[in-house]
């Protein structure tokens, strides 16, 4: 996609500026009839991001549709802050062209490295790469004027008596924004398919992105991630240590999480694990327990399936996790009685409170990861998941069930 400027005309780069620079310069001047140079910040943020969405040829606006306002504010915000404190020359002359070129550049997207710390996952088996996130080592957590990070860990510690660098999983991550300020929220998104196949891994373990520790590499500064501090309540109780006995889970992931384009069964795989991961965010219960069956539906529904939703899921879980039929019936019944459940406390049930009980979420989590690894396992045979597709997966559970 062009740029602002390659966009502004066909001019050179240097005559591109300066028109883009005029444009600019004359319509905030004129959207508040004082010069720009003399305006306090809140008010020339507001009319930066009020030109850009309004003022600006529709060409130009269709390339920030990505951005929301608070976060273009945020962004030039940022700007201005770092423009004052450091510019050599700060001329309006000097001023618009930078601001020119700042804009610009939040029409381009960037790469990013980070280095993240999730408290109280041992043992998990460093150098295994899942697309652009890779474990390591501690001692691999290597950049450029790193002493502020690890002071920054220490003061962390003090704070968190369990947390220690060497009890828990290093990541190296690479992301992609266009933003160039304020890019934590951005990695905590690339980041929630890997910590859903995690959560997974690690037998439910709930692993909260505000419990993340790191820092980002960020355009000549660094921006870094910490536990709310005066909260304290997203570092979870308790460990959870992997088991070598997932490896080959592991590596069948690492397959899903490497591609650039996913088949529609890999796509269902992947945010499954996200909701899988976010059911278990939530302090009750019963959340925790509709989020969960909300997972399985998102695994093993299409589009097609939105009659009978109890009775499908229930059926293809069965057929899924077992091959005997006696066995089969007993999780089937079983799950829809915990579909009924759901419904319970999604609608409402006249006269009776209903209750999830510790055992019920427990269940619920080894029935999501046992269908979950199953699938994984067939998502290189059954590609897609409609029974009109060469071997989706409903074709998979129609032969078990008429054989």
């Amino acid at each position: 996609m062009p740029s602002i400027l390659e966009s502004t005309t066909n001019m050179d780069t240097e005559n591109k500026t300066q028109v883009f620079v005029k444009s600019l310069g004359e319509a905030l001047s004129k959207a508040t009839n004082v010069p720009v140079y003399y305006q306090d910040n809140s008010e020339l943020v507001n009319s930066i991001v009020d030109n850009i969405r309004n003022k600006m040829p529709a060409k130009i606006k269709q390339m920030f549709k990505d951005i929301s306002d608070s976060e273009l504010s945020e962004q030039i915000s940022e700007f201005l802050t770092h423009y004052q404190i450091f510019a050599k020359e700060k001329s309006e002359e000097n001023f618009f062209k930078e601001l020119a070129q700042f804009i610009d550049s939040l029409t381009k997207v960037k790469s990013y490295k980070a280095f993240i710390f999730l408290p109280k996952i041992i043992g998990f088996p460093p150098g295994e790469s899942f697309g652009l996130i890779k474990t390591i080592t501690r001692n691999e957590v290597t950049f450029e004027h790193s002493e502020g990070f690890w002071e920054h860990f220490a003061y962390i510690k003090t704070q968190y008596a369990d947390v220690n660098e060497d009890n828990g999983l290093w990541l190296e991550c690479q992301f992609n924004s266009v933003l160039n300020y304020y890019l934590e929220n951005e990695l905590k998104k690339s980041l929630q398919p890997f910590l859903g196949i995690i959560s997974i891994l690690m037998y439910g373990f709930p692993i909260s992105d505000e419990s993340l520790i790191g820092v980002i590499i960020g355009i000549n500064r660094q921006e870094y991630i910490a536990p709310d501090i005066i909260g304290g309540k997203y570092i979870v109780r308790g460990w959870a240590r992997f088991h070598p006995a997932r490896n080959q889970t592991v590596e069948e992931a690492k397959k899903i999480l490497a591609k650039q384009k996913n088949t529609e069964l890999e796509r269902k795989l992947i945010l499954s694990s996200k909701m899988y991961w976010l059911a278990l965010q939530s302090y009750s219960p019963e959340i925790t327990f509709i989020s969960l069956i909300s997972a399985l539906e998102s695994l093993l529904l299409g589009v097609s399936d939105r009659d009978y939703i109890g009775l499908k899921i229930s059926e293809k879980v069965a057929f899924l996790m077992s091959d005997e039929q006696k066995e089969r019936l007993e999780i089937y019944k079983s799950m829809k009685k915990y579909y009924d459940i759901r419904s319970s406390l999604v609608h409402g049930k006249s006269g009776k409170a209903v209750r999830v009980e510790r055992a019920d979420l427990d269940t619920i989590k080894h029935i999501f990861t046992a269908v979950f690894e199953k699938i994984l396992y067939m998502a290189e045979t059954y590609t897609s998941f409609h029974t009109e597709d060469d071997k989706g997966l409903d074709d998979y559970i129609n032969e078990l069930r008429f054989k």
